[in-house]
């Protein structure tokens, strides 16, 4: 169901993230309740002011391509988080983050990666079997296209494939 000012939509374990974060408005707030969430595979929401996916919820993974003005908080993903080709405004605050893949940045050729915040997220127990190309680290930016205005912050990384970043 959904509230008002801002918008709040709540999900219940199983629903679909992406249609929810497509179906919202600028400004909107998409909460998780407890539960296990499938894989978030989302292309081009462009919003014109952040959308907050947050809550209890489980995700089994995500991977964005071109979107911008999202922001995920206090959520735990199991199967890591990628951010692929040409994605700008994201915020990762809060996340526990576990699984075969951390979290991998990668631009497009000629795309861009920007203003992609991480801060708090716990980075820890990934098992990927070849790591290469930052996917298996901890944080991995591939450098492909351009990169402007990655920030990590206050993160801890432990028991991964590499134990740190890789740029």
């Amino acid at each position: 169901y959904t509230d008002e000012v801002p918008a709040t939509t709540y999900l219940s374990a199983g629903d679909d993230v992406a249609a929810a974060i497509l179906a919202a408005d600028d400004g909107d707030i998409i909460h998780l309740y407890a539960g296990a969430y499938g894989h978030i595979g989302l292309d081009d929401a462009a919003k014109a002011s952040t959308v907050t996916i947050r809550g209890e919820g489980t995700v089994a993974g995500a991977q964005l391509r071109g979107n911008t003005h999202l922001k995920f908080q206090d959520l735990t993903f199991t199967a890591g988080f990628w951010f692929l080709e040409d994605n700008s405004y994201i915020e990762l605050n809060n996340i526990d983050l576990t699984g075969e893949q951390g979290v991998y940045i990668r631009g497009s050729a000629g795309g861009w990666a920007e203003y992609i915040t991480l801060d708090g997220c716990y980075i820890h127990d990934i098992d990927f079997p070849e790591p290469r190309y930052g996917a298996g680290d901890g944080i991995g930016v591939n450098m492909v296209g351009q990169y402007r205005h990655i920030t990590v912050q206050n993160c801890t990384i432990q028991s991964t494939a590499d134990d740190h970043m890789q740029l």
